[in-house]
């Protein structure tokens, strides 16, 4: 069984008040720290099936100050019992199979517990199901969390609750079991939101932030400091000939960040009690590391003030070549030098349909969505082994 419900204390307070456990009862083992599977498995040296249990009798009667019932002793022995038998799988399978093998989803419980938590101890948050993640995503930073590594998730993977309900499609597929045999079971799909635009993307990294905190990763406050400060460097007047800061820019500062806080802090993730996070710690520090903010330099905008190329002729002549009014205007005149296109691009698709440039320069006029077509042509990456409904200087060309 995962060990995120070994060591959750919500999931074990439900799991005792429905086994018939009193709720004084319950009071006092949390009193004793005795508040999780785990710990109150190994809370005696007792194992179930042994003739003598005066250990854990002793144990509840000290804890509750009196001797218990026989119906409270039942509830409390098959408590112990499924405490014991949880304890001993997660340990029988991170020796046979690895970590890996063991689930790191949190119970339905425990996720509520720490829901109810963090609307409680979190201000100015506007709640409801397109603002908060999905369970997959908090799925994905607490096993990070269980296994002692982070990694970057791309901001497309942000998805809301949402969007999680509203995807209920379900596919089976063959895994390997923790006990080394080929299983039937539901396929993980990973789901996927919309960032097109500011807007959606600046939620989707409050959603991320809000996933982090839940799983006892990175705090709230500090994610929202990052992904603030990357969004305001969006709207900073850069100096004349400089392109402003990118959406793409922005990703690859996010991403790089990412990538220096995993190589920081292996192995060193988990939280102790009463003590800061680890991660809040490096990726303050890293937030304002030269390594992540290069990224985040205005760059030249040389892709349109680049040098015509020489003539080897004079001007063309494009005076009336007639005398007075009746004279015919001469329809030739000097062809217009256009910037070369980057390395690997072209203004048409592979089907030989028409791309707009202006659209990939960021200066179409026409008021087109992305992945349609304007008189120029259709508003697509023009990089040929691209060809995604973004504008070049914007598309990383990548999913």
């Amino acid at each position: 069984m995962a060990s995120a419900e070994l060591d959750s204390t919500a999931e074990f307070e439900r799991r005792a008040l429905h086994l018939g456990v009193e709720r004084g009862t319950v009071d006092a083992l949390r009193a004793q720290g005795l508040n999780s599977y785990g710990k109150f498995a190994f809370s005696v040296p007792y194992s179930p099936g042994q003739t003598d249990e005066s250990p854990l009798c002793d144990l509840i009667a000290r804890t509750i100050g009196a001797a218990p019932s026989d119906g409270q002793m039942a509830a409390l022995r098959r408590l112990f019992w499924e405490s014991h038998s949880l304890a001993l799988a997660d340990i029988r399978q991170r020796s046979e199979h690895g970590s890996e093998s063991v689930s790191k989803k949190l119970p339905a419980s425990e996720r509520k517990a720490r829901a109810e938590e963090q609307k409680t101890r979190l201000t100015g948050v506007i709640w409801g199901p397109d603002s908060e993640p999905s369970h997959q995503l908090v799925d994905r930073f607490v096993a990070m969390v269980e296994e002692g590594v982070v990694s970057y998730v791309r901001p497309e993977l942000c998805t809301s609750r949402a969007l999680e309900v509203a995807n209920t499609k379900q596919t089976n597929a063959f895994h390997l079991g923790p006990d080394g045999n080929l299983k039937l079971k539901e396929k993980d799909v990973d789901l996927e939101c919309p960032i097109s635009g500011e807007l959606r993307l600046r939620e989707a990294y409050r959603r991320k932030a809000l996933a982090m905190d839940l799983a006892a990763l990175v705090s709230y406050r500090v994610a929202e400091e990052w992904h603030s400060y990357l969004f305001m460097a969006l709207q900073r007047e850069v100096p004349k000939g400089f392109r402003s800061i990118s959406v793409a820019q922005l990703m690859a500062a996010d991403k790089r960040l990412w990538i220096l806080l995993s190589e920081q802090t292996r192995g060193e993730v988990h939280s102790r009690a009463g003590q800061d996070k680890p991660c809040d710690a490096a990726l303050t520090k890293l937030s304002s590391s030269h390594d992540v903010l290069n990224f985040l330099i205005p760059i030249p905008d040389v892709l349109d003030r680049q040098p015509s190329s020489s003539r080897s002729s004079p001007y063309l002549d494009t005076r009336s070549k007639g005398k007075g009014k009746g004279g015919k205007q001469s329809s030739k005149s000097a062809p217009a030098t256009e910037a070369p296109l980057p390395e690997g691009c072209s203004l048409q698709k592979a089907d030989g349909k028409p791309v707009c440039g202006l659209f990939n320069r960021g200066k179409c006029w026409h008021k087109t969505k992305p992945g349609k077509r304007c008189p120029r042509g259709f508003h697509v990456c023009w990089k040929t082994s691209c060809n995604r409904q973004r504008p070049w200087f914007e598309c990383t060309h990548t999913d």
